[in-house]
């Protein structure tokens, strides 16, 4: 849907906590037996407004919560960083998940495709990431990772940027 209206998005100021916490709510059933911590630099809604549609915006972090929550181990966590770049805000969804081989991470965000080393043991139909690079494409920002973690040899980092709205 997203790319059919890619010209056609009606791009409103967002509360971007709001939705954070409102996406991880939808996400929660997929816990499962895991104990996993859930984290948000942001806090309170009203924190920081950012240019998108809001719906759309829940199903990219809807889609990044769940791929992290697939990878993590039995004692995961997961956690959103908001860093504040001049006009533009640099969204983070970062797990301790064993990370995505470099060689793999430019492939990511095409459709259907998958990392190797786990086709088999976790399901998905590679779509999710390149929805995601759709609908932050659509809003006018970026999206790309980092894995491992910095300072660590393992996790990632899925960050994409937006424009903030200025309060």
């Amino acid at each position: 849907r997203i790319e059919s209206t890619q010209d056609q998005v009606a791009l409103d100021d967002v509360d971007l906590a709001a939705v954070i916490f409102k996406s991880w709510y939808n996400c929660s059933h997929y816990i499962e037996g895991k104990n996993i911590d859930f984290a948000s630099e942001l806090e309170q809604e009203g924190q920081l407004l950012v240019r998108g549609e809001a719906e759309y915006l829940a199903q990219v972090f809807q889609n990044l919560f769940e791929n992290s929550i697939k990878f993590v181990p039995m004692e995961g966590f997961i956690q959103v960083l908001v860093r504040q770049k001049g006009s533009q805000a640099w969204v983070g969804v970062q797990d301790n998940g064993p990370g995505i081989p470099a060689a793999e991470q430019q492939r990511i965000f095409e459709r259907f495709y998958r990392v190797k080393k786990d086709k088999k043991k976790v399901k998905g139909t590679g779509l999710g990431l390149a929805i995601c690079k759709n609908i932050i494409k659509a809003f006018g920002g970026s999206i790309w990772v980092e894995s491992p973690v910095p300072g660590s040899d393992s996790g990632c980092i899925v960050w994409f940027s937006l424009h903030k709205t200025e309060l």
